[in-house]
């Protein structure tokens, strides 16, 4: 029965041996697995964090959208004004210059 036990110690040990490789690959496995596991958490968090500074960034511009469309019609305005103070100036330029001809023809009349 000697070798019979010897040959049941032999199996345990062969047995023991396949089972200690097979739970530290186990633990591999577990340990990366807790890796990714925190990597996603990581992941996850910058995500909420981004998502609040990109919901922050739009509230803070969309005042600035609104100031933005009051100074375009402001600006708008304003080429109007000039455009017609332009057009101002040319008239007036042009009348004056039709008045230089008239004084310049009253005093070759007077002459």
């Amino acid at each position: 029965m000697s070798t019979h036990d010897d040959r049941l110690d032999a199996i345990k040990s062969e047995l023991d041996e396949v089972l200690e490789q097979r739970i530290g690959h186990l633990l591999g496995v577990v340990r990366a697995a807790q890796a990714v596991t925190r990597e996603i958490l990581a992941t996850e968090g910058e995500i909420r964090r981004q998502e609040a500074m990109a919901a922050d960034l739009e509230a803070q511009l969309a005042p600035l959208k609104d100031t933005a469309a009051e100074l375009d019609a402001g600006n708008r305005e304003l080429k109007a004004r000039v455009g017609a103070a332009r057009s101002d100036v040319d008239r007036m330029k042009a009348l004056r210059e039709e008045l230089m001809s008239n004084l310049s023809n009253l005093r070759a009349d007077d002459e």
